[in-house]
């Protein structure tokens, strides 16, 4: 009896952990791993009111039961969509209220072959999850093949899977809801729906603009989008939607704005505190106009809809000029960083693309002569290491333009005196900060200028975590050491200190030199063992971390040697031939007060 009741029991607890098991795999097989929103209450605002496609709809996810992994959609790189010819840009991957948003989902090739219970349902789609939201937006694989539908078919690019693009307008009431920041991220998540299954792939960030955005943190992902008025020169583009913001320094006024849209037709809207002053409309022409504006912000936004008419292949381009400086009739100085103007105490930027910031001076309203003469002071550590010494800029030109044309890229404390011919003398002190870019940027310009070798981008993440600056300021160790790779000596230049792109060149070019420094020692090396052994003598393989070096392979010895040199091969070079002993030798750790094991800790950070 008691057998009986023991076998009863365990039938009951196998019968609720098989309901158990169904019920999180229908409630969580739908999940990704990514965290929620910042703001979830933007999850099912752009889930409701974002226009899809005509012919999308929107489904529960109770409705779909965990699809196959291997039909999950995967994620595209930049360089990954260019080489399906979809050129894009930072901007592209922002939303903006109002604009055309270019969702991008690669699907890999899968068996069409279908069960019993998919083939009674609805047709195979793509679909989108926002955050936490409890539908999916659903959009039909067939309106690819409907001419101007909001979704298109691209094929030939990386693997032999398919890219669709599927537009959506994002709500122009996106930013109306409570607890929403001026840059909040959220979380989507691609689909493959067949049937009453459902594949999800892995989540992206999609970055939700709202409001001004050249005021805040330049490092914000929504800041992509600015840009400096003249200065910024023209903006050309293609297929994808592009948005750009300009701080013009005013609150209100006119100015000159050019576009061309070429034969293919696109649109061009300009954006002022959330309404449009001017729209092109769906055209393909070259214009240039004056546009007005009044109100309380001084940020004036420019979004291009490409392709407007359902077309291909478009080509396009549009230039902001500044407002005129002198506009008001006022005999005063005025300096302008684009459209902004700077005054005491305020901070402009050296950019993300490493180019040095715009600052013209104007005295409004005087014909007269003006010396004006530009400071920018010394710029040193802590420990009294000068990496920038001390440059005075003069000029009598009025306006003095391109100011900083001839400083370099170079940032810290500056100051503009100027004396006008009555004797009349003013100043204002301000600073010149750097912008951290993008990790992939920097990733992507290490892995260029580094050729065939293969450990800096590694050797540069351990150094600094891919950080030139830290609050606008340059990354500097308490040993001197600068950006990026960490530049100790010879000493940075002062372009090394604030141009990223400087930094990164430089530390690829000593680890080339320190690849180079360790060939010729291995070299010597193996010409010792062959010597005292009469024949070749192989290095045996070592494992650090994710790293294997193996003779005969991409990933030698050799690589490991000139790793440690780069940091300064204290305790001595990573391999030796062991003179008398008839055998390698290894020296990993170094000598300093506390040892570690350099080459180790870059190869935990290989992937």
């Amino acid at each position: 009896m008691e057998s009986k009741k023991i076998w009863l029991m365990i039938g009951i607890i196998a019968i609720v952990a098989v309901i158990l098991a169904v019920t999180l795999g229908l409630v969580f097989g739908l999940q990704t791993d990514d965290t929620s929103s910042n703001n979830d209450v933007l999850d099912d605002k752009i889930s409701q009111d974002a226009e899809f496609p005509n012919g999308s709809y929107i489904k529960s996810v109770d409705n779909f039961a965990s699809g196959p992994v291997e039909a999950a959609p995967k994620n595209l790189s930049a360089d990954d969509l260019s080489s399906f010819g979809v050129r894009v840009e930072d901007s592209s991957f922002v939303a903006e209220t109002g604009r055309k948003h270019f969702f991008y989902i690669w699907l890999p090739p899968m068996d069409t072959r279908r069960s019993k219970r998919d083939t009674s349902d609805a047709q195979d789609g793509l679909a989108i999850r926002f955050g936490n939201a409890q539908n999916l937006n659903v959009v039909p694989v067939a309106l690819a093949d409907v001419p101007q539908s909001g979704v298109r078919k691209i094929t030939g690019g990386v693997g032999s899977g398919t890219l669709y693009e599927i537009q959506a307008r994002m709500p122009e009431s996106l930013c109306q809801q409570a607890g929403v920041s001026s840059c909040t991220t959220v979380n989507w998540t691609p689909y493959r729906t067949t049937g009453t299954s459902a594949s999800a792939g892995s989540g992206n960030a999609l970055a939700v603009s709202c409001g001004s955005q050249c005021d805040t943190d330049p490092n914000s992902a929504c800041a992509t989008s600015c840009s400096t008025c003249d200065a910024g020169g023209t903006v050309d583009g293609a297929d994808t939607p592009v948005t750009r913001r300009y701080n013009v320094g005013t609150t209100s006024g006119s100015f000159k704005f050019y576009y061309k849209t070429f034969n293919i037709k696109d649109r061009v809207a300009v954006i002022y505190e959330n309404h449009i002053i001017h729209d092109t409309g769906c055209v393909g022409e070259e214009q240039t106009v004056t546009v007005t504006f009044s109100g309380q912000s001084s940020e004036v936004r420019v979004d291009v809809e490409p392709n407007c008419a359902g077309t291909t292949g478009t080509a396009w381009n549009f230039r902001l000029a500044c407002p005129e400086a002198c506009a008001n009739g006022e005999s005063r100085v005025r300096l302008m960083n684009g459209g902004r103007e700077i005054t005491s105490g305020g901070v402009v930027y050296i950019s993300k693309d490493a180019e040095t910031p715009s600052l013209a001076a104007y005295y409004c309203n005087n014909n007269q002569r003006i010396d004006w003469q530009l400071k920018l002071d010394a710029f040193s550590h802590t420990t009294g290491k000068v990496f920038c010494t001390e440059t005075t800029l003069t000029s009598q030109k009025n306006p003095w333009t391109s100011i900083l044309s001839s400083s370099g890229i170079r940032g810290g404390r500056a100051t503009l005196t100027w004396t006008d011919a009555a004797g009349v003398t003013g100043s204002i002190t301000f600073s010149i900060a750097g912008t951290q870019p993008p990790t992939a940027e920097i990733r992507n310009l290490i892995v260029t200028a580094s050729g065939n070798l293969w450990y800096p981008p590694y050797v540069a993440e351990h150094e600094s975590g891919l950080r030139q600056f830290v609050s606008g300021q340059p990354l500097i160790s308490s040993d001197n050491g600068v950006g990026i790779f960490q530049l100790t000596n010879p000493v940075p230049t002062c372009e090394q200190v604030w141009s990223w792109k400087a930094n990164v060149h430089a530390g690829v070019q000593w680890l080339n030199a320190k690849q180079r420094d360790a060939n010729q020692w291995m070299q010597r090396q193996r010409q010792q063992a062959l010597a005292e052994m009469g024949r070749n003598v192989p290095v045996p393989d070592r494992t650090e971390a994710n790293c294997q070096f193996s003779d005969g392979t991409t990933r030698t010895i050799n690589d490991a040697v000139a790793m440690k040199m780069f940091n300064g091969a204290s305790g001595g070079n990573y391999a030796a031939w062991d003179n008398g002993k008839g055998k390698w030798k290894f020296n990993p750790m170094n000598d300093l007060p506390k040892p570690f094991n350099y080459v180790n800790r870059v190869c935990q950070l290989v992937r």
